[in-house]
């Protein structure tokens, strides 16, 4: 058969898929590391909407190495702005404050918002472009709101099927199995036909 028949593409996608979230699971395994996956993640997905004709670990492996430093300081201040967003929610909560509170209450809610978004955006960001970590914080931050359809949908891409598993726990063996299998490839692959399209304009 043709190497450009349906099913020849078909299943080299899906083997790419395979591979592509066998590593994924692999590298994030130190926990640390998992900013650094996802922006290899990214770039892979990314590449391979481009068809690329790299071979896809190599440009995993290597998208690992090159991006590793800037990616997981990003995901440690991820986690540590979500630390403090978390505990400043509970304690206004569970205090009376008054309306102080209550404003503190809503930005840090805001906050969340914002950091929800960013935590979406930053990785693939990472994955396309060279910049300092603060620009390219900021340029994720205008993509998401210049882009709000897109942003939604990539949104509900990306949390239905986590939430998916929390709230159907009879379902577990088997959305973990999709999850080892496929998961975490399938979501980045849909989201880089979004990330694609916004970020292409800017790409020299």
């Amino acid at each position: 058969m043709s190497d450009d028949n349906f099913l020849n593409i078909f299943l080299n996608r899906l083997g790419q898929i395979f591979l592509l979230n066998l590593v994924f699971i692999l590298s994030s395994i130190p926990i640390f590391t998992i900013g650094a996956s996802l922006t290899a993640l990214y770039q892979c997905t990314l590449k391979i909407i481009k068809n690329t004709d790299e071979h896809i670990l190599k440009i995993y492996f290597n998208a690992l190495k090159v991006y590793f430093k800037q990616s997981t300081l990003t995901y440690i201040m991820l986690i540590l702005s979500a630390f403090i967003m978390t505990n400043n929610v509970n304690f206004l909560i569970n205090i009376n404050g008054g309306i102080f509170a209550k404003i503190l209450l809503y930005l840090n809610v805001f906050l969340g918002c914002i950091w929800i978004v960013l935590s979406v955006y930053i990785f693939p960001v990472i994955a396309t472009f060279e910049n300092t970590l603060i620009k390219l914080v900021k340029n994720s931050i205008i993509f998401a709101l210049t882009h709000i359809i897109s942003t939604i949908v990539i949104l509900i891409i990306t949390f239905f099927p986590i939430a998916l598993t929390y709230v159907d726990s009879a379902l577990l063996p088997l959305y973990s199995f999709c999850w080892f299998f496929f998961g975490f490839a399938v979501i980045a692959y849909l989201n880089s036909f979004i990330f694609y399209k916004i970020f292409v304009p800017y790409i020299k």
